[in-house]
C-alpha cells in the first residue's frame, strides 16, 4: 500500500476575536500550558455562558 499525504496544518495566531481576547487568551495559555487555541476556544465558551446566565434570571 501506498503512503498518505500528510495533511496541512494551519499555524498562527487565530483571528476569531478583538485583539483584547487574543490577547488574553496568549496570556491564559502560557500560564496553563495551552495552546492558544485551546485557550481562545475557552474564553470564548465562558463568555457564551456568561451571556446564557444573564438573560435568564433565577427565580
Amino acid at each position: 500500500m501506498g503512503k498518505l499525504k500528510k495533511a496541512k496544518r494551519t499555524v498562527g495566531v487565530p483571528t476569531s476575536g478583538s485583539p483584547e481576547v487574543i490577547t488574553e487568551a496568549s496570556y491564559f495559555a502560557r500560564k496553563c500550558g495551552l495552546t492558544i487555541e485551546e485557550a481562545l476556544a475557552l474564553i470564548l465558551q465562558s463568555g457564551k455562558a456568561d451571556k446564557k446566565q444573564k438573560s435568564s434570571p433565577r427565580k
